[in-house]
């Protein structure tokens, strides 16, 4: 379901629920944004009668906001913008460096964020959820920002396509019931990932400089610049990129 979203929602825009059941607040909230569905309602909020309007009053519109706050059953609190600002750490999900996009868990709930210029130079256009649609998964874009938020939990199986003005990827995010969570939260279908790599970097650094250069867009790195025991961040960490350049960088202090 398709929506449009005002720009003023400051570092992150506003998602409306994909499902059924989508959390709602009054136009008095932080972030308005307007939906699809609510836009068609809007000749019924303005119904209601007013002293004689001037040329230029026009009747307010009904709005959806950001569900942060708000609680789904058998969930935690959706978190709000300030929560997902806070946390810093990011989660595997196969693909997401290459073009460019943030991955953040705030309890059991995932975000997907792609805001800025994918590996091919193309900018956000779109996200659109094709597989999984229910309460609790929210897509939005507003501002050059595409977002997909829903709750990682055992069972999970949501896709959502990601657009770009050059290309788009399938996200697939899955948790297959009876399984243990699994370390990889979702795949970037296409996408160049260190991930592929293969397990055994050929020197110390040499993994870490690949991941550094995914994630930070280093044009030059040495594996003999990483200080201290950097292999064996290569080795805890294989698999997330993030975590593995963290690890490094503190051995630099």
């Amino acid at each position: 379901m398709g929506c449009t979203w005002s720009s003023g929602c400051g570092g992150d825009a506003s998602p409306s629920s994909v499902g059924s059941g989508a959390p709602a607040r009054s136009a008095a909230a932080s972030a308005p944004v307007t939906s699809a569905a609510s836009a068609s309602a809007a000749p019924a909020a303005s119904a209601a009668p007013s002293a004689a309007p001037g040329p230029s009053a026009a009747p307010a519109p009904v709005v959806d906001v950001y569900p942060g706050g708000a609680a789904l059953a058998g969930r935690s609190n959706v978190p709000t913008v300030a929560e997902w600002n806070a946390q810093t750490k990011e989660v595997a999900v196969k693909g997401s460096s290459a073009l460019r996009c943030e991955t953040k868990m705030v309890r059991e709930w995932l975000r997907v964020s792609c805001r800025r210029k994918n590996d091919t130079g193309g900018a956000p256009t779109g996200v659109k959820v094709t597989q999984g649609a229910g309460e609790g998964v929210y897509s939005f874009f507003a501002g050059g920002v595409a977002s997909l938020i829903l709750p990682f939990v055992e069972g999970t199986s949501v896709t959502a396509t990601f657009s770009w003005t050059d290309k788009s990827h399938r996200l697939s995010i899955t948790w297959p019931r009876g399984k243990s969570e699994p370390p990889i939260l979702g795949v970037f279908e296409g996408a160049s990932s260190p991930l592929d790599f293969p397990p055994v970097p050929r020197v110390p650094g040499d993994l870490a400089c690949e991941c550094d250069i995914a994630i930070n867009g280093s044009s030059m790195c040495l594996p003999s610049s990483w200080l201290g025991d950097v292999a064996a961040c290569e080795k805890k960490h294989l698999g997330d990129c993030r975590a593995m350049i963290q690890c490094a960088d503190e051995m630099k202090r």
